[in-house]
């Protein structure tokens, strides 16, 4: 028996379609919500045109469970309209099985909706093994994410139920431990810890995983696959290094055949950063001709979204006010100013000010602050540019300069 597997999870549903905290233009926040509303017909298309004969979706397909019923109505929709194609959910850890989740059919029928017979739904918290009726040939073990636990917490120590006939599969929404994990606090609580050997060790054929952004897949000893991350199939802030689509594969009753292994791209466009240096700088058209230079250089796309952090020292620093149309570059960009340092020496700033003048007794401490944190045996990075930004405001001041401050610039420093 060999099965077509579309692999898909992480849609997240009803967050941001731009990254928080970032200004963007208004015309690609529309771009952008008219393409992930988009989504559901491309994954529809992938299924129909690949000949797909199941759908496993190891969770957080929306991103939270306050989610306007009018998008799970789609979801539920649109993975209703490829029957008999089976659909196999397991929720994660944002679309977690709360007792008001739309995924449960009292809710469900309170707006006057049914899941469709072809989309199976884990229920239990516990790992249970299921069987489809359309595909007998298969058994999938899963469980529904509960609450997080700390990493000590071993989610796969103990052998899991499965069936020894046929093609075995497990599917669930957990953290893979690559190191990172294990070396944190051992009471951090975290969303289903496992890590590569215990997961070899179970002996499925193949793993099913959701939670982390990133396409990744692992493999065992011998080079084969045995599990993977699909990763996000609509790319929405700039943590994912390798995002991923939907991941298609064939599968026997000898596991994953590795040449049919495939990550078929939903979302066009990329997002990325970039970091260009300032320093030797003077005039605002020369910056933003640099920038211009580093985003072709890095090669971006007209539909790429893309941060710019600029930082080095420049004549304005923080306060610079850059106007540039970067549209015949990249579809949404924003510049992130603050690792930009002002542009002058503290010390010969210190030199010029009249002996015991305010400004000149600001400058001297502010410059003894600076020292003393430089030279400690590991300077704390963030403080150092906290002094300099406080000093860069305080000699605005004094010569004048009242320049606007915004919120994120207001600062305390240690007395």
């Amino acid at each position: 028996m060999k099965l077509r597997i579309l692999q898909t999870s992480d849609w997240h549903f009803g967050a941001g379609v731009l990254p928080a905290s970032y200004e963007f233009d208004d015309n690609i926040h529309r771009i952008r919500e008219n393409e992930e509303a988009g989504l559901l017909d491309k994954l529809i298309d992938i299924v129909k045109k690949r000949e797909v004969d199941l759908i496993l979706a190891p969770g957080d397909l929306w991103d939270d469970e306050t989610i306007q019923f009018s998008v799970v109505r789609r979801i539920m929709e649109a993975l209703g309209s490829i029957a008999p194609v089976p659909v196999f959910i397991v929720p994660g850890n944002h679309d977690f099985l709360s007792m008001d989740s739309p995924y449960r059919d009292n809710i469900a029928s309170i707006h006057g909706a049914v899941w469709n017979d072809n989309i199976h739904i884990v229920k239990s918290n516990k790992f249970e093994s299921y069987k489809i009726p359309t595909l007998p040939g298969i058994s999938l073990t899963a469980m529904a994410t509960g609450a997080n636990t700390p990493v000590t917490d071993r989610l796969l120590a103990s052998k899991l139920p499965r069936n020894n006939d046929g093609i075995n599969i497990l599917v669930f929404h957990g953290s893979r431990d690559t190191g990172h994990l294990a070396s944190g606090a051992p009471e951090r609580l975290i969303t289903a810890p496992f890590s590569d050997k215990e997961l070899i060790d179970q002996g499925f054929d193949f793993v099913a995983l959701g939670h982390y952004h990133s396409h990744s897949v692992i493999k065992d000893q011998h080079g084969k696959t045995i599990g993977a991350y699909s990763g996000v199939p609509f790319q929405r802030d700039f943590k994912s290094q390798n995002q991923g689509g939907a991941f298609l594969f064939d599968i026997d009753e000898n596991g994953v055949i590795e040449n049919s292994c495939e990550v078929i791209p939903v979302d066009n466009r990329k997002y990325f950063t970039i970091k260009v240096n300032l320093a030797g700088i003077r005039e605002d058209n020369s910056a933003e001709k640099r920038i211009k230079e580093m985003l072709l250089d890095a090669k971006c796309e007209k539909e790429d979204i893309v941060r710019i952090k600029v930082e080095g020292s420049y004549s304005r620093g923080l306060y610079w006010q850059p106007d540039l149309d970067l549209s015949e570059i990249a579809a949404g960009y924003f510049i992130d100013k603050s690792l930009l340092r002002p542009a002058f020496n503290l010390d010969e700033a210190v030199k010029n000010a009249a002996t015991g003048s305010a400004q000149g007794v600001f400058l001297q401490r502010m410059l003894e602050k600076l020292q003393e944190e430089s030279n400690k045996e590991t300077p704390n990075k963030e403080k150092i540019r906290i002094i300099e930004m406080a000093v860069q405001m305080g000699y605005e001041a004094f010569s004048g300069i009242s320049p606007e401050i915004s919120g994120d610039q207001i600062i305390e420093l240690d007395s």
